[in-house]
């Protein structure tokens, strides 16, 4: 028996696929969303061939779900442009200079995205329930793939 490329273990996999759409420009979400992932899907069946036998929930969202969900513009799924200047300490820290207000979100380091929200998320709630900037474990952990002895420092986003 042919082992296949997935492991029996549960697993996630998460593709994004970048549309430069406008929300008032689409007058059928229901078909563009079928589009986009018929899309993703035939790339996804190109690069595993055998993926829908082992696909048990597979969800979708778009501009719009971003947009009824955070009320970014246009679906903003991202936040700001990703580009290098503008992730990790490009973004704002979530300590403030105002006492017990924390920021949290995609505005905020490390980024935008499901992921690095709940990076950010966790963060604010460290600092919060132990009363010390917890960012940089987080941080250090979040980039350790990128930093290669990079070394990230809050003092330096605050200057």
């Amino acid at each position: 028996m042919e082992r296949s490329a997935f492991s029996m273990r549960a697993a996630a996999i998460i593709t994004q696929k970048l549309v430069p759409v406008k929300i008032e420009e689409v007058t059928d979400w229901t078909a563009h969303k079928a589009a986009v992932e018929h899309q993703v899907m035939s790339r996804l069946r190109a690069i595993f061939p055998d993926i829908d036998s082992h696909i048990v929930v597979r969800l979708g969202a778009s501009a719009l779900t971003s947009q009824r969900f955070t009320m970014n513009t246009q679906g903003a799924m991202l936040g700001w442009e990703m580009t290098p200047e503008q992730l990790g300490a490009g973004r704002l820290p979530q300590t403030t200079p105002i006492d017990n207000l924390f920021l949290v979100g995609h505005w905020t380091q490390p980024g935008g995205g499901i992921t690095p929200v709940i990076v950010s998320a966790q963060a604010a709630a460290k600092m919060v329930l132990t009363g010390r900037n917890s960012y940089q474990d987080l941080a250090d952990q979040y980039f350790s793939f990128r930093s290669q002895g990079l070394e990230m420092k809050p003092e330096a986003v605050r200057q």
